[in-house]
């Protein structure tokens, strides 16, 4: 716990292979004074990823997440790891470590984002998970802020849009909203689930072209919520009022919603 008034809890030893090899899948979470932001769907969702990678792990121990996390006073940064655990890389994952990592952070952000294309091709879909192996996305966000943008478009080998660095993306194009598809790459995110059902948007294969005719853009994250893009590659791109509504309507939608202990993560494979 990184500047919190919680107990620490045992470390994850070097011998494990998500340290070793990035063998991992990870859910990122925001805590304000206690309130965790989609908290059964974000243990849904790490539940299901580690399904799909042959993880098996105690699944008691998601269900001390909530509990620990409403402990909380202040602004937070939180994430679930669930590793491979120790064995060489090609062993079964039969003994994975559930790992919860919290530091104090305060939400700062800017009013609007930059965007720029990363240099290159992004070849980390990894099956559009959230994995331990992140240093392609750390190098594209670098890469980016280094050019005084705040965030990089992402393209796969096939010049189809998989998201951000460390968001998702959705682009108004020809006045309808969509969102890049997970065969292309997407990650799964509860807000960008959320986002999409709340604008009706639609997953598609999007190229570079059509991403250069977008009018407007926004990005999600469990940290960023619903930001704005208001220049892209130096274009400017409108700021509607749809985007600030959506903006807007997600807040008081974390605020207000009482959460609710997440059941399926005993029955989720």
């Amino acid at each position: 716990w990184n500047g919190l008034d919680l107990e620490p809890c045992e470390s994850i030893p070097m011998s494990d292979r998500g340290f070793r090899y990035g063998m991992s899948v990870f859910e990122s979470m925001r805590v304000i004074d206690g309130r965790v932001d989609f908290l059964p769907e974000h243990l849904a969702s790490i539940t299901e990823a580690a399904g799909r990678k042959q993880f098996e792990f105690a699944r008691e121990s998601l269900e001390r997440v909530g509990p620990l996390l409403r402990r909380i006073s202040g602004s937070a940064f939180s994430r679930i790891y669930i590793t491979a655990g120790d064995g060489p890389p090609q062993a079964p994952a039969t003994n994975c470590r559930v790992a919860l990592i919290c530091e104090r952070r305060e939400r700062v952000l800017p009013d609007a984002y930059s965007v720029v294309f990363q240099q290159g091709t992004y070849r980390n879909e990894l099956e559009n998970l959230k994995t331990g192996n992140y240093w392609p996305n750390i190098t594209a966000l670098s890469g980016a802020v280094n050019l005084g943008a705040n965030e990089a478009l992402l393209l796969n080998s096939h010049d189809r849009l998989v998201g951000c660095a460390m968001a998702n993306v959705f682009l108004k194009i020809r006045g309808r909203w969509c969102t890049p598809r997970p065969e292309d790459g997407a990650r799964r995110g509860v807000v960008r689930e959320w986002a999409k059902a709340a604008i009706e948007a639609h997953s598609q294969s999007i190229s570079r072209k059509e991403i250069d005719a977008a009018s407007e853009l926004f990005l999600t994250s469990s940290w960023i919520g619903v930001m704005p893009v208001t220049s892209l590659e130096g274009r400017s791109l409108e700021r509607s009022a749809e985007i600030e509504d959506l903006r807007a309507r997600l807040e008081r939608f974390c605020a207000d919603r009482s959460e609710e202990p997440a059941a399926s993560t005993r029955s989720s494979p």
